[in-house]
């Protein structure tokens, strides 16, 4: 069945289902220090040999912030990747994920270095041009080859791989003139397979026939089976030409990349760095996001960009459209639309109870740990605090049948007998006719106990996202303890799959009220 976007627990977005980007991250990288080397600028492209390819092959420098799903928040990193002059005023074609959302730009040709600004970038077909301040200078550029690569011809890539100041160039043949081309990164129609080696750092840079001539843009490489992959130029052609006149194509304006967790729980496009001014910027879109839905549609799910695509090349990059985002940082899931609202929390547990009940303990540290929790039934999943050790996942009986179940707390006992422990209880079940109408009325026939138990009633509200619709009751001071409880019940949107679930938190502390943020986040029925 469909998979929830939902937040993974403790470290956010382990074991990311992607391809090789073909550029490098070093950071701070060094300055080239080649030499300039005095040569004759001609003013024509050059097409003479591919060893030629040097005089207009760059390497690039972008410098800037960026936020990684491994890593995290990255401060004034400098990237390493290549690119090639198409004209004698200094237009430069790379790729998107080597320049979008660069503070800074620096282009090195020839041991020269320039300053630099970008015009355009597509992150579907992850092309960009960018302008060098060539201060009047003409300088050399390549010429573009239109018209068949069939399989057998020989290719050179050139470029700077690995964040080193020299040029290097590699031989091989076309593999396939044609293969699929959907990655974490970008979508194409065709790309073409090459054995020509090209390294993290080479992204962006050419490949050559024997003439000189480009024939595509190298943009990824798989160094497991040692397969690289380009762009033809003949297809790219197009989308360049758009992009040198400053208009982005397929782009909303974000460096990013198809994430998928271990387990399946979470997918979406990762949001590296945002474009300035950008319909993404314009959103309210920030890097470290994982947008999760557009149009309606989830993103993701085989690990490539491929529906986010289809989505922006179906709509056009400049309708509106309805995007749905988790804010991995603050727990929360946002929806606006591009090139339409902003972006708003859609909901936000400790948003919802802020005024709403006296004041819990703050003085606790939060729970540095949470654990990814299955019963048995292999049905539930959620995540739960790692000090919540005494943990149940056998199946409960209840009087209308067994149902699978999680119970965990730091004290089950004094979770069950008088609240005095924090904890959860998580059942669910599925097949359930008319489960959405449901919702409620089984509120309805717990609160009688819920009231003997506890002194104050706080209220009833509403909870939702991308997957389940719920209802949820708050109480205070229950069974003597200075608590609140929280009863949420929950189904699933889609009437044919009919899940019902139920989870009931005892919350102590601030920090017990941050896990059920984290509560909320992560839970999932998974079972048949």
């Amino acid at each position: 069945m469909p998979k929830r976007s939902k937040a993974l627990p403790g470290i956010v977005l382990t074991g990311l289902v992607s391809a090789s980007l073909a550029c490098s991250l070093a950071g701070p990288a060094a300055t080239p220090t080649m030499a300039p080397t005095a040569t004759a600028v001609p003013t024509e492209a050059v097409a003479y040999t591919p060893a030629d390819a040097r005089r207009a092959t760059v390497q690039i420098m972008s410098e800037g912030t960026f936020v990684d799903p491994q890593v995290g928040f990255v401060a004034n990193v400098v990237g390493a990747g290549s690119g090639f002059l198409i004209s004698p005023d200094g237009l430069v074609v790379t790729n998107n994920h080597v320049v979008t959302g660069a503070a800074r730009l620096e282009v090195w040709l020839d041991g020269v270095g320039y300053g630099a600004r970008l015009l355009g970038a597509s992150e579907c077909w992850d092309l960009a041009v960018i302008q060098i301040d060539a201060k009047n200078q003409e300088l050399p550029f390549l010429e573009l080859y239109d018209g068949p690569l069939p399989a057998g011809t020989e290719v050179w890539a050139a470029g700077y791989p690995l964040g080193d100041p020299e040029f290097t160039l590699t031989s091989g043949i076309i593999s396939k003139a044609e293969t699929r081309a959907n990655t974490s990164w970008a979508s194409l129609d065709v790309a073409v397979e090459h054995d020509a080696r090209i390294n993290p750092g080479n992204s962006g840079g050419p490949l050559l026939n024997a003439a000189g001539q480009v024939v595509a843009v190298n943009y990824a490489v798989n160094a497991q089976t040692d397969q690289n992959f380009a762009i033809p130029i003949s297809r790219a052609q197009r989308v360049i030409a758009e992009l040198a006149t400053g208009v982005d194509v397929d782009s909303i304006g974000i460096n990013g990349q198809a994430v998928v967790s271990d387990d399946g729980s979470l997918a979406g496009i990762w949001v590296a760095s945002v474009k300035s001014g950008s319909p993404a910027d314009r959103a309210g879109l920030r890097a470290g996001d994982l947008v999760t839905r557009l149009e309606g549609i989830t993103l993701a799910r085989a690990g490539t960009v491929e529906e986010y695509c289809d989505v922006i090349r179906s709509q056009g990059q400049d309708d509106v459209l309805a995007i749905e985002v988790l804010r991995l940082e603050q727990q929360e899931l946002l929806a606006g639309q591009i090139n339409g609202r902003e972006l708003e929390a859609t909901y936000s547990f400790a948003n919802a109870l802020a005024g709403q009940v006296a004041g819990l303990p703050g003085d606790a540290a939060p729970y540095d740990r949470y654990d990814t929790v299955v019963d048995d039934t292999q049905s539930l999943r959620i995540a739960i605090p790692g000090e919540w050790t005494e943990r149940l996942t056998g199946p409960q009986q209840l009087d209308t049948g067994l149902f699978p179940s999680i119970l965990a707390s730091s004290d089950l006992q004094g979770f069950a007998d008088d609240a005095s422990a924090p904890g959860l209880w998580f059942l669910g079940d599925r097949g359930m006719a008319g489960a959405l109408d449901r919702l409620d009325s089984a509120l309805d026939s717990a609160q009688p106990q819920l009231a003997s138990a506890c002194s104050a009633y706080v209220g009833r509200e509403s909870y939702e996202d991308p997957k389940y619709v719920g209802r949820y009751v708050i109480y205070q001071d229950c069974g003597g303890s200075n608590n609140v409880f929280v009863i949420m019940v929950a189904a699933s949107r889609s009437t044919e799959e009919g899940v019902f679930m139920m989870v009931a938190v005892n919350l102590l502390s601030q920090r017990d009220l941050d896990a059920f943020q984290r509560i909320l986040n992560t839970f999932d029925f998974v079972g048949n």
